[in-house]
């Protein structure tokens, strides 16, 4: 479970209590976040609030940092710019040889995906589409990832 040492100050989940579905689907991602298929990662920060989570996740093999970026329901503009600028403070910030953004998002139109494919030419970037679910226990969380060019 995603303990509350991993919430950032004053973020929504805090002071919420109740589970919500974002919380549900940021614990489960917690407990195995090789569900996202992006290898063996550690949680280092997790945050959510209105729909969206927010999770910074490590390879210390490969040293590589992901900064991903679920949004609950189709993808929108807001959700690709907040993407790219976490991975544009999170690069500067950790100083990994390797980071690479990660846009979630249970549906990612082909006018997304074409804008997607043009941002990842300068960002290192890669898109997964989440499978809709109650997420209830017992439940899997699926993503299939998003070709971009």
């Amino acid at each position: 479970m995603i303990s509350p040492s991993h919430l950032s100050p004053g973020s929504p989940a805090r002071a919420r209590g109740g589970a919500s579905a974002e919380q549900t689907r940021a614990e489960r991602i917690n407990e195995d976040p090789a569900v996202l298929g992006l290898g063996d990662l550690d949680l280092k920060r997790a945050s959510w609030r209105s729909r969206q989570i927010s999770l910074l996740l490590a390879s210390s093999a490969q040293s590589v940092l992901f900064v991903v970026e679920l949004q609950l329901g189709p993808t929108d503009d807001r959700h690709v710019m907040r993407v790219v600028e976490r991975w544009s403070t999170e690069r500067k910030r950790q100083r990994m040889n390797r980071c690479s953004a990660v846009l979630v998002a249970e549906e990612i139109a082909p006018r997304y995906v074409n804008i997607l494919e043009l941002i990842s030419r300068a960002v290192p970037l890669l898109a997964l589409e989440m499978e809709p679910s109650e997420a209830t226990e017992g439940t899997p969380l699926r993503f299939r990832p998003v070709g971009l060019r």
